[in-house]
């Protein structure tokens, strides 16, 4: 009886022993789970900002009408000193990488994990695109930028100058914790709207696009700030001449004026370092529409380099684009870039 009672506690032992540890497991469970769904917050947040960023361009009714800009239809001219061989080269490499994301956007649902892991070169491919091709835009002006920084505030010197469509002409200025919208469409300030929830109004949009501004002026104010403190003879100091660690509005107003307008160029150099072996854990924790994200993304490059080709061609004259254009599609036997300049750009000329 004894020996009952002994094997009756021992069996009583291990059932809750084995509850214990179910608990445990379930509780492990659920954190994974947890760290999985927090995982892919980042993606399903960029999935927005790219999305709005191609809802915003669609709210410009007349974003292809370019003449209806000023600066398009009567103040870019011919250049006839414009260097066509290096405009050629930047040209064929902007749609080469675009090429690419038009790839991506034509694959079937059931190619999911493809698309997956083909998301996180598509950021670097987008900015390079969208980048190339405004560098020919502006080579074939004669403007002379030698660094990624330095175009990229050429593109938000033209913005404020309303050198560009209303749908991309948006960017933010001030300095951190001050920071001042422009451009965007039915933006309402203060307005509050998680960057991962579903937009459904143009007041959503907008909310949007503010949040990515601020999101990549906050992290190149951070990036200017470190560089500065971090050399003794350009760091800003206490009173007492130690180097500040700590800044206020005095402060973040000197680091403003050396970030300069943050615009949706800025958006895209930031998000292209996202392409890295690290980051690419992130999308696949996502769980996202895959096919829309590279849409989106591909649909933004599309109309940027629209943009900049109209520009260019404008700078260059139209048969010489034409002779480039034709020499990329017999190339590659695409006709993206042959559709875009024979239905879109030669009509506004």
């Amino acid at each position: 009886m004894k020996q009952k009672n002994e094997q009756t506690e021992a069996l009583k032992s291990i059932f809750h022993l084995a509850e214990d540890n179910f608990d445990l497991l379930e509780s492990k469970q659920k954190r994974k789970l947890l760290s999985k769904e927090e995982k892919a917050i980042p993606s399903e947040v960029l999935f927005r900002h790219f999305q709005v960023i191609a809802q915003h361009i669609e709210l410009d009714a007349d974003r292809y009408n370019l003449n209806k800009l000023h600066y398009f239809k009567n103040k870019l001219q011919r250049n006839a000193n414009a260097p066509i061989q290096r405009v050629e080269q930047l040209l064929m490499n902007a749609w080469n990488t675009e090429y690419l994301l038009l790839f991506n956007t034509q694959q079937h649902e059931q190619h999911s994990n493809y698309m997956r892991l083909a998301l996180h070169w598509a950021f670097a491919q987008a900015y390079y695109s969208a980048y190339l091709a405004m560098f020919a835009a502006y080579t074939a002006k004669g403007i002379v930028c030698r660094t990624h920084e330095a175009l990229i505030k050429q593109f938000a010197s033209h913005i404020t100058n309303d050198c560009y469509p209303a749908g991309v002409s948006y960017y933010a200025d001030g300095e951190k914790g001050n920071y001042k919208f422009y451009g965007i469409a039915n933006y309402i300030e203060n307005y509050k709207k998680s960057a991962a929830e579903l937009v459904q109004t143009p007041a959503d949009c907008a909310a949007q696009i503010a949040m990515l501004l601020k999101s990549t002026r906050d992290e190149s104010s951070e990036f200017v700030k470190k560089e500065r403190q971090s050399r003794g003879q350009t760091a800003l100091k206490t009173k007492d001449g130690d180097i500040r660690k700590k800044f206020g509005p005095e402060q973040w107003a000197v680091v403003a004026e050396k970030v300069g307008l943050t615009t949706l160029y800025d958006f895209l150099y930031r998000m292209r370092l996202k392409a890295n072996y690290q980051d690419v854990r992130t999308f696949i924790n996502a769980d996202v529409d895959f096919q829309a994200f590279h849409k989106a993304i591909y649909s933004t490059v599309s109309y940027l380099n629209f943009i900049h080709e109209s520009y260019t061609t404008k700078h260059i004259g139209q048969a010489e684009m034409q002779r480039i254009v034709q020499e990329f599609s017999e190339a590659t036997e695409s006709n993206f870039v042959q559709n875009r300049f024979e239905r879109m750009i030669k009509p506004l000329l």
